[in-house]
């Protein structure tokens, strides 16, 4: 393996270690952050950006996004769910267009890498259906990666480069966008951060969080309690 794929192969590695720990983390903290305020987020006052969002239907099968479910006949649900049909074949057939496309490097790539992970020849069925599912998303870095581990030779070139550097920045984004999330910031930050998740809250939702709701530390201290009660007390006199 040379030297630049070696490069890439160990920054795949640890990407992959990051995106699992990243999603490890992010479930932990979607999960904390919907105990404390999902209700706030069900019924949000009016007026507020989170009371404007209608609900979304969308068709799992075609991607097709409503903002209301559709109320059909059976005569229209018939011809609905043929529509689904060929909607469906059209876009397993432009699937296997592509996948007949793929460069033939990558192809050859494939059936070493695919034979080398096969159970019959040493490999796991988890590490086989990973094999083909990269294959089957242009994933050229995982593909790289399991020929590193098997031994299968490869002749990296500057065509490759395109397709691996396009993998590598998927992984990115994809821990990047997890970590710009207000869960993200609810599990990470400080005591400061995480109260302006609070305000934050409040401007999405128009809810002030109770304070029965609110984790221990961030409960208001005595002397922000006696302010707090201060406040309330002069906005009441107005």
């Amino acid at each position: 393996m040379n030297r630049k794929l070696k490069k890439y192969n160990l920054k795949y590695e640890y990407l992959k270690l990051e995106e699992e720990d990243t999603i490890e983390s992010f479930d932990e903290y979607v999960s904390d952050f919907e105990f404390y305020f999902e209700k706030y987020y069900k019924k949000p006052k009016k007026g507020t950006p989170t009371a404007k969002e209608r609900h979304i239907w969308v068709n799992e099968e075609t991607g097709e996004v409503r903002h209301e479910a559709p109320s059909m006949s059976f005569e229209d649900m018939a011809e609905d769910n043929k529509r689904v049909e060929r909607e469906k074949s059209e876009k397993k057939k432009k699937r296997l267009v592509e996948i007949k496309n793929r460069p033939d490097r990558i192809k050859k790539l494939y059936k070493k890498v695919a034979i080398a992970t096969h159970p019959d020849k040493g490999g796991t069925e988890s590490e086989f259906q990973r094999v083909s599912n990269a294959f089957n998303e242009l994933d050229l870095a995982t593909l790289l990666n399991f020929a590193g581990k098997y031994d299968v030779e490869y002749d990296f070139d500057d065509d490759d480069e395109d397709i691996l550097l396009k993998n590598l920045k998927k992984l990115e984004e994809s821990i990047s966008h997890k970590k710009s999330t207000l869960a993200w910031y609810w599990g990470t930050g400080t005591r400061d951060d995480r109260l302006d998740v609070l305000r934050t809250i409040k401007k999405q939702t128009g809810w002030d969080v109770e304070e029965s709701d609110l984790p221990p530390d961030l409960k208001p201290k005595k002397d922000e309690q006696i302010l707090l009660e201060d406040k309330k007390s002069l906005d009441n006199k107005k």
